[in-house]
C-alpha cells in the first residue's frame, strides 16, 4: 500500500503544487530538470518535508528490491523511461511495472546495439546496484524484460557497454513507444 501511495503521488504529482509539465518546461528551459526538482520541489507526508528525491531513493529503493522503479518514477527527460499515461495502482501495478520495463528496455533510449558496441541508458551507470552486483548480472537483469533477439545480444556481449542520457523534456505526446 505503501509503495504504491509514493508512486502514485510522484506519477500523479500530488507532492507538487504546480502542474507538472508548466513545471517542467520552465525549468527545462535553462536547467537540468532533475537537479532542480529533486532540489526545490517538496512536499509533506504525515508532517515529514520530503522531495522527490527523498521518495525515490530513500523510500522506494532503498526498501524495496525493486529495479523496475526506475521505469516507474522518472524525472521527465526524454533519456528516462515513457512517461505513464495513467496512473499506476495497486492492482495494476505488476502488470504496468513490467511494461514499462519492457518498453523502455526495447527501445534505444534503453537499449541498443550498433554491430557489436552496446549503448545502455546511463540510467543502469547511475543506478547499477540495483540491477545487479556485475555488469554481466545487470546485463542479464535488463534481458529479463528485452524481446528475444535482443535478449540473445545481451547475453552473448562480453565487450565493452557505453552509456548514453538526453536530458531534453520527454513528452507524452512522443506516444506509447517513446518514439
Amino acid at each position: 500500500m505503501l509503495k504504491r501511495f509514493f508512486v502514485d503521488g510522484i506519477i500523479d504529482g500530488q507532492m507538487m503544487k504546480h502542474p507538472r509539465q508548466k513545471l517542467f518546461e520552465t525549468l527545462s528551459q535553462n536547467f537540468n530538470v532533475k537537479v532542480l526538482a529533486i532540489i526545490f520541489i517538496k512536499g509533506t507526508v504525515e508532517d515529514e518535508e520530503l522531495s522527490l528525491d527523498n521518495i525515490e531513493h530513500d523510500i522506494m529503493r532503498e526498501n524495496w528490491d525493486e529495479p523496475r522503479v526506475h521505469y516507474a518514477v522518472n524525472c521527465a527527460s526524454y533519456g528516462c523511461p515513457n512517461l505513464a499515461l495513467e496512473p499506476f495502482t495497486g492492482k495494476k501495478l505488476e502488470a504496468q511495472l513490467e511494461k514499462a520495463a519492457k518498453d523502455y528496455v526495447n527501445h534505444p533510449r534503453g537499449v541498443s546495439f550498433d554491430g557489436n558496441k552496446l549503448t545502455i541508458s546511463k540510467i543502469y551507470d547511475w543506478y547499477g546496484k540495483d540491477f545487479g552486483a556485475t555488469k554481466a548480472a545487470q546485463l542479464k537483469s535488463i534481458a529479463k524484460h528485452a524481446d528475444p533477439d535482443l535478449a540473445d545480444k545481451l547475453k552473448a556481449h562480453s565487450g565493452r557497454v557505453s552509456y548514453e542520457y538526453d536530458w531534453s523534456l520527454n513528452d507524452t505526446a512522443n506516444g506509447p513507444d517513446g518514439s
